[in-house]
């Protein structure tokens, strides 16, 4: 009996949190864009399973991650970013209500495709709950003639793949527990939603497009054993607003992102002494060793760049640096390398 409550107590819970994500998605929006707030969703749900179910992951076999991949494309990863799609256009309260539509969904797609054998009771109860929800669409239709309806198409087809879903995991994952089928999903979907939030543009620095400061690398390899360099840092502390006049490209400084007038000798001494620690490492590593850091704070790659040298200028798209750091850049369908110290580099202007 005590066990029946507690099932009953978890169950509300349940209906809590899951209903209060309609509103909470919609107050995300506010700061974020909707391919942002899924791809967000996403990798904290990952974070927060990574950490309390990780030793789980040995439970599934190997030729079962087909299916927890499937599993995780139907049941999270394309929903989310329909909800968030959908909930920039239409009510929270609206979404809810046409989420329910996933018992009548997952019936009816275990019945077409996986073969599915329903009781009479399962049957009536799906009906009651597609009545309910028809009532409810209806009664509230009028409230709002504001909102774009057409995106309500999103979310029936967010309850289809839950459905599919669903029958996935008891045709196929029904000896799993759910905290390790919910974990395995998670841990497929990480890397696919941290691009894609990447490709948002959501870790770009606000003033990306303006130049903060620039480094300088001269470099030359006198031999298989000997390689020289020449590094120059230079960082816009405090920039006099005449400055955007006389260089061709945006800038910005640390005083104005700040507010307060920057102390150069602290800032100088901290990048100095990052500088000789990283500098040791690529005496005994090389620069392969460096390249993913690099490319992780790349603010050129894949963007239009103007290079600049005495024999005149090019337009290209940067595609990141090579193992011997030069910067290689596609042109007209093909890829060409250039050391640091024969071109110039800006980002090419939008017009």
């Amino acid at each position: 009996m005590e066990n029946n409550t507690t099932k009953w107590y978890l169950l509300a819970f349940l209906g809590c949190v899951w209903g209060s994500s309609f509103i909470l998605m919609q107050l995300g929006l506010q700061g974020v864009n909707s391919v942002q707030l899924g791809s967000l969703r996403i990798l904290f749900a990952a974070l927060f399973l990574i950490i309390v179910g990780f030793k789980h992951i040995a439970q599934i076999p190997l030729y079962k991650w087909k299916y927890i991949a499937l599993t995780s494309l139907f049941g999270t990863f394309v929903p989310a970013f329909l909800f968030a799609i959908a909930l920039s256009k239409i009510d929270g309260s609206v979404s809810s209500i046409l989420n329910s539509l996933t018992p009548l969904n997952t019936l009816l797609v275990g019945l077409l495709f996986f073969g599915l054998e329903v009781q009479r009771k399962q049957i009536f109860g799906v009906i009651i709950g597609f009545v309910g929800c028809v009532f409810l669409v209806i009664s509230g239709g009028g409230e709002n003639t504001t909102e774009n309806y057409y995106y309500t198409i999103l979310i029936i087809i967010a309850s289809i793949f839950y459905g599919i879903n669903v029958n996935l995991i008891k045709k196929y994952l029904s000896d799993l527990k759910p905290l390790t089928i919910s974990t395995g999903n998670f841990i497929v979907m990480f890397v696919p939603a941290l691009l894609v939030l990447y490709f948002t543009g959501f870790f770009d620095i606000v003033h990306q497009e303006k130049k903060l400061g620039g480094i300088l690398i001269e470099s030359r390899s006198i031999n298989t054993k000997t390689y020289t360099a020449v590094i120059g840092i230079g960082l816009n502390l405090y920039e006099p607003p005449t400055s955007s006049q006389i260089i061709d490209q945006a800038i910005i400084d640390v005083y104005s992102l700040q507010g307060s007038p920057p102390q150069r000798n602290l800032l100088a001494a901290l990048i100095l002494k990052n500088l000789l620690n990283l500098l040791f490492e690529f005496q005994s590593k090389e620069f392969a060793y460096f390249m993913p850091d690099w490319q992780r704070y790349d603010s050129l790659l894949n963007k239009p760049i103007k290079l600049l040298s005495p024999l005149g200028s090019r337009v290209g798209i940067a595609r990141g640096v090579n193992t011997q750091g030069q910067l290689c850049v596609a042109i007209e369908k093909k890829i060409y390398y250039f050391d640091s110290g024969a071109i110039r580099v800006k980002l090419k202007s939008s017009g």
